[in-house]
């Protein structure tokens, strides 16, 4: 029902070579009738042709890696490119008959402010994307080496960082688009916001999707898989990854079998970012924050409450709802 292609794979291979690489797939995997393909896409590498095959395969779905459209912000951290460049992917895109448009955009960047800030959403929404998805840059220990390479990574405060926020977050809702939690926004009357009202969306690792499925399938190196009652990761190296393949085995480094705690639990989650009512009954500390309101046929999460997600979400989990 969908296949996803991140990371580098639509950016870095030719046009014949992506082919080559649907086709295999669908070769071992039948297509679903309501079939939807998405890809991550880099607008400093022109696409044209990779798109238009994508497209003919069909792929109606496209996130654009925006992150910033302030030039000082992006030469810090080595991604330098124009809102030109951004602007000509999205054209082709719409041309080709991708019917989804997502940009990526960060908060927490060096050089940041809220000057700067409003300047990238109001040269976004220009552009009309029909999603955006609003992140916090990952601080990541492990990486530090690899993040100090791209220079300076001073971290804002907490109160810096909620104000980069408040900033894109005002001028997207002034724009006609509905937050949805967990850093999305749904452009009114896009496809994503059309599945939020109708009931029928659907979450996983790599963000909303208006065609629900059962289990997730990750193909390639450090991907994930979601099988239900079990995840599991693929080998993080690529020559071990390579030799697994090799020797016909399959190329996993971790897994882990769900409880049926665990399972409940991932079903409320989904519920619960996805706007629908939870199944499971939560703390009444929420219904006086206001982050959650009653209703006559149940509890629902408020517009408040759709920021609050993941702690609203953690207390029900006894892993993390316990003390030190």
């Amino acid at each position: 029902r969908n296949l996803y292609l991140g990371g580098g794979t639509p950016t870095f291979l030719e046009p014949l070579q992506l082919e080559k690489l649907i086709n295999s797939v669908f070769r071992k995997a039948k297509r679903s009738p309501d079939f939807r393909g998405h890809l991550e896409s880099d607008p400093r590498v022109k696409q044209t042709e990779s798109l238009k095959i994508l497209a003919g395969a069909g792929f109606t779905n496209i996130s654009i890696g925006v992150q910033d459209f302030n030039s000082d912000v992006l030469i810090n951290v080595n991604r330098e490119q124009s809102r030109f460049q951004v602007a000509e992917l999205i054209s082709s895109a719409r041309e080709i008959g991708f019917e989804n448009i997502n940009c990526d955009m960060l908060y927490g960047l060096p050089f940041q402010n809220p000057e700067k800030m409003a300047n990238s959403f109001s040269q976004l929404i220009k552009m009309s994307p029909d999603t955006v998805a609003f992140y916090p840059l990952a601080h990541v220990p492990w990486q530090k080496g690899h993040q100090e390479a791209y220079g300076e990574f001073k971290l804002p405060s907490d109160e810096e960082k909620l104000e980069l926020f408040l900033t894109g977050h005002k001028i997207l809702e002034e724009d006609s688009y509905h937050y949805q939690g967990m850093g999305h926004y749904f452009k009114n009357g896009s496809q994503l916001h059309i599945a939020a009202q109708n009931k029928n969306l659907g979450r996983h690792i790599s963000g909303f999707f208006d065609t629900k499925a059962s289990k997730m399938i990750g193909l390639g190196v450090s991907s994930l898989s979601n099988w239900g009652n079990a995840l599991t990761q693929n080998q993080p190296i690529i020559s071990k990854y390579f030799r697994s393949l090799e020797m016909r085995e399959i190329p996993w480094i971790n897994g882990h079998l769900k409880t049926q705690r665990e399972r409940e639990l991932e079903t409320e989650f989904e519920r619960l970012s996805c706007g629908q009512k939870p199944q499971l009954e939560l703390p009444g500390k929420w219904h006086r924050e206001g982050f959650i309101s009653s209703e006559a046929d149940g509890s629902i999460i408020t517009p408040l409450g759709r920021h609050f997600l993941r702690p609203i979400f953690e207390t029900l989990d006894p892993l993390l709802n316990r003390p030190n």
